[in-house]
């Protein structure tokens, strides 16, 4: 489901998804028994249940089915563009470049992600 106007990240969502992309090598979903989302942990810090599943439902986090593995998604990243552009008082011009720098990389991270949990099939 696309987002025509995304929602804006709140400071605390600013700092979760900072904290994702700093360690997103090692961010991984925590489950518990029943197999429920229970937050983001990446041994660093641990991100609670209720704000990982506010990410997940507006899109900003990925994950593939049938693994733990989770990064930001190109929302996600175009949303930390937007705050980013807007906490700086930044030229409305630059948001485009910051938005296709987002896309970029969260095209190169899926796709290293994917094809890292391909090789380990």
């Amino acid at each position: 489901e696309f987002a025509v106007r995304p929602e804006r990240l709140t400071p605390r969502q600013a700092e979760d998804l900072d904290l994702i992309d700093r360690y997103e090598q090692h961010a991984r979903l925590v489950r518990d028994e029943h197999g429920w989302i229970c937050g983001v942990d990446a041994g660093w810090f641990r991100i609670p249940r209720v704000q990982t599943s506010m990410l997940l439902e507006r899109g900003w986090l990925s994950h593939p089915p049938h693994s733990n593995k989770v990064w930001i998604s190109a929302a996600g990243r175009m949303a930390m563009a937007r705050y980013w552009h807007r906490k700086q008082g930044l030229n409305w011009r630059l948001l485009k470049g910051l938005y296709l720098d987002g896309a970029l990389t969260a095209a190169a991270t899926a796709h290293a992600a994917l094809a890292a949990s391909a090789r380990t099939r």
